[in-house]
């Protein structure tokens, strides 16, 4: 293995074990699947955050152990249940659906802390040994959907999700938000992966007369459905507000010049502020000009591994276990981002609109 920080795939830890010295991080994050659009930028960010914190870490190198979030839950629970129970890993970082999360969880069994980075899942503080990094749906949506109310003036709200845990929340939170403003959910959807026909919803939304849209679709289903609404000529004007879309998702619809397409995530690389131009410096400077876009996703895989290495540096040496170290650190949010440059993400929501492949700011909202 090499003086540096590595990228190793299961395989190879199993055949040659562990150096010892290092971090091993299990990076979990999809390579095929609903979401494998987002894998190779994910994998270059997790790089670049080993790279610094193996910088930072006074000698101390941090190792990616690779791993296919984009497979069955039962198949990714075996393979981390037997990595942490054959000690070659410290910790998993994921980024990947709530629904192989509570299989991560399960197999992760407390022993090793779990962060779980996706920008549009639950914030939990020390839940034994998983740590969500991204809000909860009432912050996501609560400023956004205000924004509609008071600027567009929407009163009859559609829903539209994956069929799994976190869509059904969202629409939870959705129904909730909207009712205290005195507006309507007229229409609401769950589908299966894959199964996604925007005609029919479409269809259904002008039978109810709804005047918006709240999408909480994933990945290539996601995307599928964006292209064909923005066909679908006179209905492509309605406002689609989507709580799992960044600058990786637009992209690969081809872009949309709308006007009506909205997200609501806690940044866009367009921000334009100090934190997110060092970070694409840093990307560019690192895999080239050329290497796959950043996205919020992206972002949110290099903050975890950025975090998962700061516990190592705050450990001490007669320290068996992180999670204790990991509980404290995250409940006080002191040292969390130690090992890196950039320092704490920072704690708000975007209200995006798509502007060709281009994501515009519209407002940017504080989070408490």
């Amino acid at each position: 293995m090499s003086a540096n920080p590595s990228l190793l795939f299961p395989s190879e830890i199993i055949l040659a074990g562990r150096q010892s010295g290092r971090l091993v991080i299990g990076l979990l994050v999809p390579l095929s699947g609903i979401m494998g659009a987002i894998g190779p930028s994910t994998v270059n960010c997790a790089q670049l955050a080993a790279e610094e914190a193996s910088s930072r870490g006074n000698g101390r190198l941090v190792d990616l152990l690779l791993i296919d979030a984009g497979r069955t839950r039962a198949e990714v629970e075996r393979e981390i249940s037997a990595l942490v129970s054959s000690g070659l890993v410290d910790g998993i970082v994921g980024c990947h659906t709530s629904d192989i999360r509570a299989s991560v969880v399960r197999a992760v069994n407390a022993r090793v802390p779990y962060v779980f980075t996706p920008p549009r899942e639950f914030e939990r503080i020390g839940s034994r040994s998983s740590y969500l990094l991204g809000p909860a749906p009432d912050c996501q949506l609560a400023a956004s959907l205000r924004w509609f109310h008071e600027y567009q003036h929407i009163r009859r709200w559609a829903l539209i999700g994956s069929d799994y845990v976190w869509p059904r929340h969202v629409h939870r939170a959705a129904r909730a938000i909207l009712g205290d403003f005195g507006l309507e959910v007229t229409y609401e959807r769950t589908v299966r992966f894959g199964d996604v026909d925007a005609e029919s919803i479409i269809h259904q939304m002008q039978n109810t007369r709804s005047q918006g849209l709240i999408v909480s679709l994933v990945g290539r289903d996601a995307v599928e459905f964006h292209r064909q609404f923005a066909a679908h000529g006179r209905a492509s004007s309605i406002p689609r507000l989507c709580t799992s879309f960044d600058e990786d998702s637009l992209l690969a619809v081809g872009g949309d010049s709308t006007g009506a397409l909205f997200a609501a995530m806690p940044s866009f690389l367009t921000d334009g502020d100090e934190r997110h131009q060092k970070l694409l410096a840093a990307y560019e400077n690192r895999f080239g000009a050329f290497a796959p876009s950043l996205g919020a996703y992206s972002e949110s895989v290099y903050d975890g591994v950025h975090l998962m290495s700061s516990l190592r540096m705050a450990r001490n040496g007669d320290q068996p276990s992180l999670i204790p170290l990991a509980n404290g650190m995250v409940r006080r949010r002191d040292d969390m981002w130690q090992s890196s440059p950039l320092g704490a993400p920072g704690r708000a929501m975007t209200l995006g609109q798509a502007n060709g492949t281009a994501m515009n700011v519209v407002q940017r909202f504080a989070l408490a």
